[in-house]
């Protein structure tokens, strides 16, 4: 990409993940907040739980040109989605908080040959493998862009 092209533009690049986490048979992104109170020393305060803004249809690799399915997120008018069809749409109810048992128990994991596997039947089994696997990449994640701003 030549650098004229991008001056002219605001863009954001950043990695398709072709193997997503799911809620309930859809993508997702977290909205989260950190508060640093000092970057000398470093303190950090981070919310530990985030609100999810779930993809308006579900998850499908067949069409990647679905902006619907895999950018477009949460009624986007684009997508011509009712409100009440699409919060109804969620068997559970729409979780809305990473700290709720709804979001625990919708959790799959999107498998390459196009199956979904459920994480796991109960919440508190899914609760745990956040809080050990997925909690400790998104701390590292922040603490990785803060030290680069820090030494900038």
């Amino acid at each position: 990409i030549k650098k004229s092209r991008c001056e002219r533009r605001k863009m954001t690049f950043q990695y398709y993940v072709h193997n997503p986490l799911l809620f309930q048979r859809r993508k997702f992104d977290i909205r989260m907040w950190l508060l640093i109170t000092s970057i000398d020393p470093l303190r950090v305060y981070i919310l530990r739980h985030g609100y999810p803004k779930v993809s308006t249809r579900t998850f499908d690799l067949s069409d990647l040109h679905d902006q619907c399915t895999h950018i477009r997120m949460m009624l986007d008018p684009e997508c011509g989605t009712d409100p009440d069809d699409y919060y109804n749409s969620f068997e559970d109810g729409y979780p809305k908080s990473t700290a709720s048992p709804v979001w625990f128990h919708g959790l799959a994991a999107y498998v390459r040959d196009g199956s979904v596997m459920r994480l796991s039947d109960n919440w508190p089994a899914t609760e745990h493998w956040w809080s050990s696997k997925v909690w400790p990449g998104i701390e590292a994640a922040f603490l990785k862009v803060i030290m680069l701003v820090r030494s900038s």
